[in-house]
C-alpha cells in the first residue's frame, strides 16, 4: 500500500485536481472530490486506506491529467542493495593477504553502505517534514487570508448599510422639518391676511359713516 505522505505529494503536483477517479478491485470505479476545507493530507489518507490499483487526476472538465498506480511505488523509500559479497577469482584462494585485503574492503564497503543510507534516510525525512509543515502552514495562511476577507466584506456590507440608514434618516427628518417650515409660513400668512383684511374693514367702515356733525347749543335742530 502506497504511504499518504507520498500519495500527498503527488496529488498537490502542478496543476492539482479537482476530481479524482480511483479504479478500485472488482473493476468498482469510484470518484471522490475534495471537499471544501478538506486538507491533501485527510484526502491521501482516505484514498489510501481504500487501496486503489490505479489512480487518476481529472481537472474541472473532466480531463485526465496524469495517473498513478500505487503497487508499482516504492512506498517506503528505502533503496534497495545488492550486499553479497564479491566472489574471489579461483587464482587468490590460495593467497590469504589478498583474501584479507578483499575482506577488509568488504567491511568498509558495508560501513559506508551503512552510513551513506542512515544520513540519506535522516535528511530525506527531515526535509519530508519541513516540507509537510511548510505545506501545513501555507494552507492555515491561506485559510486565514480567506477567513479575514470575508470579516472585512461583511463589515464593509454592514458599514455601507448602517451609513445607508443614516442617511435616510437625515432626509426624512429634513423632509419632516422643510414641511414642518412650510406649514409654520403659511399659517403665518394666513394670520397676517385675516389681520390685514380686519384692518381694511375697520378702514372702510369709517370712510362711508364719514365726518359726524355737533348737535346746537339750545338742542334745537339748525333749519
Amino acid at each position: 500500500m502506497i504511504q499518504p505522505s507520498v500519495l500527498r505529494s503527488w496529488l498537490m503536483k502542478r496543476p492539482r485536481p479537482v476530481m479524482l477517479r480511483l479504479h478500485l478491485a472488482d473493476d468498482v470505479v469510484q470518484e471522490m472530490a475534495r471537499a471544501e476545507g478538506q486538507s491533501w493530507q485527510d484526502m491521501a489518507d482516505s484514498i489510501a486506506a481504500m487501496e486503489p490499483l490505479v489512480v487518476e487526476v481529472l481537472d474541472k472538465d473532466g480531463k485526465l491529467l496524469r495517473a498513478m498506480k500505487p503497487q508499482e511505488e516504492d512506498g517506503d523509500g528505502k533503496r534497495v542493495r545488492d550486499n553479497r559479497t564479491v566472489p574471489l577469482p579461483s587464482a587468490l584462494h590460495t593467497d590469504p593477504e589478498t583474501a584479507r585485503i578483499c575482506y577488509m574492503a568488504d567491511l568498509l564497503h558495508r560501513a559506508y553502505q551503512h552510513s551513506t543510507d542512515v544520513a540519506y534516510e535522516q535528511t530525506r525525512a527531515a526535509y519530508g517534514t519541513a516540507f509537510e509543515r511548510l505545506i501545513d502552514l501555507v494552507e492555515r495562511i491561506d485559510s486565514r487570508s480567506t477567513a479575514i476577507e470575508t470579516r472585512l466584506e461583511r463589515t464593509e456590507r454592514a458599514y455601507q448599510q448602517s451609513l445607508q440608514a443614516q442617511i435616510d434618516d437625515a432626509f426624512e427628518q429634513a423632509e419632516q422639518a422643510g414641511i414642518a417650515a412650510a406649514a409654520a409660513q403659511n399659517e403665518g400668512d394666513f394670520e397676517s391676511m385675516m389681520l390685514k383684511s380686519f384692518m381694511g374693514g375697520m378702514q372702510s367702515g369709517r370712510a362711508e359713516k364719514g365726518p359726524q356733525k355737533k348737535p346746537p347749543a339750545n338742542g334745537k335742530a339748525a333749519t
